[in-house]
């Protein structure tokens, strides 16, 4: 950390520095990291990713405010409606406002069919909710397009195995194994 505050304090207009010394605290546990993204944030306002980073900070550190007014403003805005509502639909998650939450996650497949982030949370969502056949057809869809996904290969094995489902569980991560001999995970 010493380095990057010299580097920080050589350049301190410098965004992406003060972000990346922000995320660097913040796996410290220091939460002067949620200082230093909202300054990299006012130096450079456009930088989406560090302030969805902030956002899930906002909401580990219990300032869920804070985390509902980006997702409001990503909402409104046309370039980050899907970031808007995932932000949203974690919100609502934690919140256990599950309806809400689906909710949110079917915006986000509507503007984006592939997302594997809002496909896992659905599949959670269900998982939690005791509805296990949406809950499998979620993560299926979740590992056809990310084979590698360790959270949904090891959720749907684990439901699989909970309804004797084993041999279809083994031909199922057979054909993607076939599909994708590159992938560890899958063995």
């Amino acid at each position: 950390i010493n380095l990057i505050d010299k580097a920080v304090e050589l350049s301190p207009e410098n965004a992406n520095l003060v972000a990346y010394k922000g995320s660097l605290l913040i796996s410290q546990n220091d939460l002067e990291g949620i200082k230093a993204l909202e300054q990299a944030l006012m130096l450079d306002p456009g930088l989406t990713d560090v302030e969805f980073s902030l956002a899930l900070q906002y909401l580990t550190s219990g300032e869920e405010n804070k985390a509902q007014s980006i997702a409001q403003k990503w909402i409104a805005s046309q370039d980050n409606k899907v970031s808007g509502y995932l932000l949203q639909g974690i919100i609502n998650t934690k919140q256990n406002n599950n309806t809400a939450a689906k909710a949110d996650f079917m915006q986000v497949l509507a503007l984006e069919e592939k997302n594997i982030s809002a496909l896992y949370n659905l599949a959670i969502i269900f998982e939690n909710e005791e509805n296990i056949e949406q809950a499998e057809d979620y993560y299926t869809q979740v590992i056809t397009i990310m084979p590698s996904h360790e959270g949904a290969l090891g959720r749907l094995s684990t439901l699989k195995a909970k309804n004797n489902e084993l041999a279809e569980n083994i031909a199922f991560l057979s054909k993607l194994s076939a599909e994708n001999p590159e992938n560890i995970n899958l063995f």
